[in-house]
């Protein structure tokens, strides 16, 4: 079992960018819910400069 939030989804959307700081929200429901912001990112965007995170080259993101 993986009982991370971060463990989670990483073994479910390998493929995203993940910010490192989840957060827990309040639903309408009064239950409590983690949300951990996601990106897709590439390093073959044209016309825009690489930048380097946690060890990749990527040129491109945005929120998935």
């Amino acid at each position: 079992m993986r009982r991370n939030v971060r463990d989670r989804v990483a073994a479910l959307a390998p493929f995203l960018t993940f910010d490192k700081d989840p957060y827990i929200v309040v639903g309408d429901d009064g239950r409590l819910s983690w949300v951990m912001d996601g990106f897709t990112s590439s390093d073959s965007y044209p016309y825009s400069s690489h930048y380097i995170l946690d060890g990749d080259s990527i040129n491109y993101m945005r929120t998935a």
